[in-house]
């Protein structure tokens, strides 16, 4: 009898210690790497805020570095699109015939805007994921989520093993 009690006893601590453990297998599980996220967003703007779920700024990131992108070179060149008749289509970028200084400073400030803020988007993205981990981390391992009981499938299961012994 007393061989029974003392493995219903580890077995009833093995459950209430693997209860406890499934809210942190659930964080390791859905934590965000923040140098990824800064992976993300240094090879494509607004990727790294996409990965940890913030949308809105994840595509205020992509528009502005891609407008800010293609403004400073659509200041100094010239763009020409056409579809040829056969098959295909011919992409042209030639240097502006009347390039004045005022064009080319607003260039080089739209550049400058431009590497400001894809350094910002890098920066973010990884702060938005340590964040993001905070939260979680707050959410689960918080001491009010600790569940120091036994589910009621698990008391079914040491019920029917009581009933075998």
């Amino acid at each position: 009898m007393w061989i029974i009690r003392k493995k219903l006893l580890i077995f009833s601590l093995i459950i209430l210690f693997t209860n406890n453990l499934k809210a942190q297998d659930e964080v390791i599980l859905s934590r965000k790497d923040p140098y990824l996220a800064g992976t993300f967003s240094f090879f494509n703007p607004g990727l790294g805020q996409f990965y940890v779920g913030e949308t809105m700024k994840g595509t205020f990131f992509w528009l502005g570095e891609n407008v800010l992108f293609f403004s400073s070179i659509l200041t100094v060149m010239d763009l020409s699109f056409k579809f040829k008749k056969d098959f295909g289509f011919e992409f042209k970028l030639q240097q502006k015939s009347n390039l004045s200084n005022e064009r080319v400073f607003v260039a080089i400030g739209l550049g400058v805007g431009f590497i400001i803020l894809h350094i910002i988007n890098i920066f973010d993205a990884v702060d938005s994921a340590k964040q993001y981990n905070k939260k979680l981390e707050n959410k689960y391992l918080s001491f009010d989520n600790f569940n120091f009981g036994i589910n009621i499938s698990q008391e079914r299961k040491m019920f029917c093993i009581m009933q075998r012994f």
